[in-house]
């Protein structure tokens, strides 16, 4: 059957098929268009009795601070699940062709955004990006290919969600904070991520419905995930997702990470899949005191002496105690220097904060400036708090820095 381009400004039905193009048809979505500047252009085949879309989208990518593909949408508002099924029909293709389950805020190519986006070579993340014209990150999951993927928005927060083998849909770790105004637009994209051909993805039962909004006094769930991020791309990586607390990530010699749980010390490999394992050890002598530099001449250390709390770097025999963290409105905790003693990453907190308090499962940011002081570089924001980074978590060749993140999940809609 002769698939009609997005241009078309018909809507056809053909036996149980409808092709869509602009105006209404009887699926979840009320229309579909190319988004940036696809050489060839997209279109979908929408089954409604059984909820497919095969969808048909070229473009060079969507990434860094600009996007083409083709979007099968509608416009809403509030809060929202989302989920779908996602096969490539035709083998090969460029290994980077994405299929994506996406909110956006606007139309425009370098529109904020957030979606669940699925490679051609099973590669599987939460992508997203924060204000226009920013440049796109990515959460990647343990898991390649997972048989069904899903987002979930409630308020300011997108989490990200995965099954495998005939299992329930359960949260994958990663999730981010996007605040949305509405209306805002929701639906299935595809990318060739080769702009002289075009791709094509099947999105099988297809479930969008609007969530209630929550009671003011309801609390959901905290999560935990343990991920580690390269510094020099920011892009994250899920370690380790579970639904019980989890603190104090620290990277190994041998290229493990261990973390603290119930009380209880644990040691995971980095690799996907990876199980964690019990320490038979109670303590393997991890804190929150005051760190030292590799080189053993300063100690960093937290004071409130200039109003909120800030990090702090004294010698050793005490002397020439300095501010590294500006006055910026913040409370800055837990400076953790790199083995080659060259960068300090370190936690940030709202000023609202109270002096001496690190609480759990709050909006935290993840920064980095030079050792001896400079410009502060943003790694990572993320629902978190006490355990992030409350021990050194960076990885012995001062490439890799990792962290606790929290998801506050909701439960059965």
């Amino acid at each position: 059957m002769k698939t009609i381009p997005a241009i078309a400004f018909a809507s056809f039905v053909l036996g149980t098929n409808v092709i869509l193009a602009r105006p209404a048809n009887p699926s979840l979505f009320s229309t579909n268009k190319d988004i940036g500047w696809p050489r060839h252009a997209g279109s979908v085949v929408c089954h409604p009795s059984a909820g497919t879309y095969l969808v048909s989208g070229g473009g060079s990518n969507m990434w860094a601070r600009t996007d083409d593909f083709h979007f099968v949408y509608k416009e809403m508002s509030g809060d929202l699940s989302f989920s779908a099924g996602v096969r490539w029909p035709k083998p090969g293709g460029n290994p980077h062709r994405k299929a994506c389950l996406m909110i956006r805020q606007s139309l425009d190519p370098d529109s904020p955004y957030v979606d669940v986006a699925q490679h051609g070579v099973g590669l599987t993340a939460l992508q997203f990006r924060e204000a226009k014209r920013g440049n796109t990150q990515e959460i990647q999951s343990g898991f390649s290919g997972p048989a069904r993927i899903g987002l979930e928005k409630r308020g300011d927060y997108v989490s990200f969600w995965i099954s495998n083998n005939g299992e329930e849909l359960h949260p994958a770790g990663g999730s981010f904070k996007l605040p949305l105004t509405k209306p805002f637009y929701v639906g299935l994209a595809v990318s060739a991520h080769d702009n002289n051909t075009i791709e094509q993805a099947e999105f099988s039962r297809v479930e969008l419905k609007a969530l209630p909004p929550l009671a003011a006094h309801v609390r959901g769930q905290v999560q935990s995930t343990l991920e580690f991020m390269p510094i020099a791309s920011t892009d994250r990586t899920i370690v380790y997702h579970t639904n019980v607390n989890i603190q104090a990530p620290h990277w190994t010699r041998d290229n493990h990470l261990i973390f603290n749980c119930g009380g209880r010390w644990y040691k995971i490999g980095i690799t996907n899949g990876s199980v964690p394992e019990p320490i038979n050890i109670q303590d393997p002598g991890l804190d929150d005191t005051p760190e030292h530099s590799p080189d053993g001449q300063y100690i960093y250390f937290n004071s409130e002496r200039s109003g909120l709390m800030q990090i702090w770097r004294m010698k050793t025999d005490d002397s020439e105690q300095t501010q590294m963290t500006p006055n910026d409105g913040h409370n800055n905790w837990f400076a953790h220097i790199s083995p080659d003693g060259r960068r300090m990453v370190f936690l940030t907190f709202d000023k609202d904060v109270k002096p001496n308090d690190h609480p759990a499962s709050r909006d935290v940011t993840l920064r980095m400036m030079p050792a001896n002081g400079g410009a502060i570089t943003t790694l990572a924001k993320f629902f978190g708090g006490e355990g992030t980074i409350n021990v050194p978590s960076w990885s012995p060749d001062s490439r890799n820095i990792a962290f606790v993140t929290c998801t506050m999940i909701f439960g059965p809609n």
